[in-house]
């Protein structure tokens, strides 16, 4: 749920670095091959799902993500 609506309801499979993700909702089978998405099984490419294939991956795999290397990391004071 994302501002009272309800964004995705499926599977998401993605390796950690993510070069590849498979999503799995209602709206059918799409795949991030580290270039491009598509649908599946007809390997057609589909520009509307990139969007979705690599933002919910990364929020999903966020612990993975937080080692990446445009991450800035800053430790609080104590006093905070």
């Amino acid at each position: 749920m994302f501002g009272g609506k309800q964004r995705f309801d499926g599977k998401i499979m993605t390796l950690t670095d993510g070069s590849r993700i498979l999503m799995e909702d209602t709206n059918g089978i799409k795949a991030w091959n580290g270039e491009k998405a598509i649908d599946l099984p007809s390997q057609n490419e589909n520009e509307n799902a990139k969007f979705a294939l690599l933002t919910w991956s990364y929020f999903f795999a966020a612990p993975y993500k937080l080692s990446d290397p445009g991450t800035a990391h800053e430790y609080l004071s104590e006093k905070c």
